[in-house]
């Protein structure tokens, strides 16, 4: 179960309204192209070694993703950062891009690491790492004009377009996050670049899932790269640059 703490922490990052000059919030939309892929055995070294390598089950999806974030500043070093973002997961087979899997998360990425050098309120680039929980909200797999007998009647064929796939997929999905990003004054706040990576740690779908479509139950993961733009509003600006406490 989540703790109750760590939310009001990560909440207070996002709507804080003290005149504190270290808070921050902002806004941000981007584009996400995502894939999915299963790590198979690909043979041993001579030193008996066991080696695999990944392979992807489509040619991926792409979609916007966007959300909210804030923050509190430390020093001229480094930060903390809180994030709820929706992100858009998936991929299409090669032959027919119209069959598909589509997995939207509502992504929560508690406490992530910012680092910059140099003054908050100057043009700079950071770097962010962390981890986040991803929780599906609307998952499906695409195959319109799909053909399946009947379980009840071995003459019917029932055609069917989409099935969907909330009893198929695991929640939360656990990802590992690292970014790269440049922020330049604007107003009152800084507009903001930023370049990030997920990648899956946990199993996608449940052993279900994978004996039904797959015919093998082996982990499926995921990953994410992301390009996206936002904006940072500072709740109060600082009386003199750098004075953060």
């Amino acid at each position: 179960m989540i703790n109750k703490s760590l939310i009001g922490f990560c909440l207070l990052l996002l709507i804080s309204t003290t005149g504190f000059s270290q808070f921050y919030t902002g806004l941000r939309l981007g584009y996400a192209y995502s894939n999915q892929f299963v790590t198979v055995n690909t043979g041993t070294t001579y030193s008996g070694r066991s080696t695999s390598s990944s392979v992807y089950l489509g040619n991926g999806r792409s979609g916007l993703d966007f959300g909210m974030y804030g923050g509190y500043f430390f020093d001229n070093i480094w930060c903390l950062q809180t994030e709820f973002e929706f992100i858009p997961t998936g991929t299409r087979f090669e032959d027919d891009p119209s069959f598909n899997f589509n997995i939207n998360y509502l992504q929560w990425n508690p406490v992530l690491l910012r680092v910059f050098p140099g003054d908050p309120e100057e043009t700079y680039y950071y770097g962010i790492t962390g981890f986040g929980l991803g929780f599906p909200v609307y998952s499906r797999f695409n195959c319109p004009g799909s053909q399946f007998p009947n379980p009840y009647d071995p003459f019917e064929v029932i055609k069917i377009d989409y099935v969907p796939l909330n009893n198929y997929v695991n929640s939360p999905n656990v990802s590992f996050i690292l970014g790269a990003g440049l922020s330049i004054p604007a107003g009152n706040g800084k507009i903001e670049f930023e370049a990030r990576y997920y990648g899956g740690l946990s199993d996608i779908y449940n052993a279900d899932f994978k004996n039904d479509f797959l015919g093998v139950n082996i982990p499926v993961k995921s990953v994410v790269l992301s390009l996206r733009g936002g904006y940072i509003l500072y709740l109060k600006k600082p009386a003199t640059k750098g004075a953060y406490f």
